[in-house]
């Protein structure tokens, strides 16, 4: 089998090969890799006694338990074009600011706010036929209020908010009056 040579498709052959860079114990780029790595190297640059040591000093950065906090937070929004991310700067340092973000339409993950908006759309769709359903059952009355209530906002409205009524007089309505001649 013919040696691979190096060449601009292959360019790093050189490092994965047996006689590849090699880092000494004692230079700045091993001390610095040790407190990184959990465990120590097979070509011998991180030790495990330079691992502990680390520790021991507290300044190892290798992650050992699995911290909630802080955690990232998405929210997704409808656009002309589609479902877009948007904000995507928010985290949460505690579980009351998790909450506090979850209830300002924020969720953990990206899929999982995108799920959200197609939820939402969903709910929508299902609000607009039922409210094409009812529709077709009303008085033209009716119908002429929904169309202006319709035409006075932006958005789709799943139910047509009632109108107040005027109150009702309560009693006996009175008697005419008869004139006496």
């Amino acid at each position: 089998m013919a040696e691979p040579v190096l060449t601009p498709a292959n360019p790093i052959y050189h490092e994965a090969t047996e006689g590849g860079i090699r880092y000494s114990p004692a230079s700045a780029h091993s001390k610095e890799m040790a407190k990184w790595e959990t465990r120590p190297l097979p070509d011998g640059s991180v030790t495990q006694s330079m691992i502990d040591s680390a520790r021991r000093a507290g300044v190892h950065q290798g992650a050992f338990e699995h911290r909630e906090y802080p955690k990232a937070m998405y929210r997704a929004e409808q656009t002309p074009t589609g479902i877009k991310l948007v904000d995507l700067s928010q985290s949460a340092s505690s579980e009351v600011e998790e909450r506090n973000l979850k209830s300002r339409g924020y969720r953990a993950s990206s899929l999982e706010a995108i799920a959200l908006v197609e939820e939402q759309n969903q709910d929508a769709a299902v609000a607009a036929a039922n409210r094409a359903f009812h529709d077709r059952r009303m008085s033209e009355q009716a119908r002429e209020e929904a169309d202006a209530i319709d035409s006075r906002t932006a958005r789709h409205l799943g139910e047509i908010p009632a109108e107040r009524l005027p109150p009702k007089r309560r009693g006996r309505p009175a008697k005419p009056a008869v004139e006496t001649a």
